[in-house]
């Protein structure tokens, strides 16, 4: 899911710096090493042309993504009884305002 992968995304770089930072200061890796990287969060997005995020808990970047209305968002509920139902975004929005959450 989204929530999950985003963050992840994010994080890779940084960690990948890190681990190899280390590695150089130690003396166990040239620091050439620092070269082959993964990309970082704006590079990879700068690749990918489409997506489809889906997550049953969106987190920030989700949903300041769909805040500044340059994505789609569609949303599919199911009711406490299983029935599928459908919600626009913005009733959901003031659902999700009036129970406070």
């Amino acid at each position: 899911e989204s929530h999950v992968m985003l963050p992840q995304l994010r994080a890779m770089h940084g960690g990948d710096r890190s681990r190899k930072l280390g590695l150089v200061r130690g003396g166990y890796r040239l620091p050439s090493a620092l070269d082959n990287r993964p990309l970082n969060f704006d590079e990879f997005w700068a690749r990918v042309p489409k997506a489809l995020l889906v997550s049953a808990t969106p987190g920030d970047t989700e949903a300041a993504w769909c805040a500044s209305g340059a994505f789609d968002v569609a949303e599919n509920e199911r009711s406490p009884s299983g029935t599928p139902g459908k919600t626009s975004a913005s009733e959901a929005a003031k659902r999700t305002e009036e129970e406070g959450v």
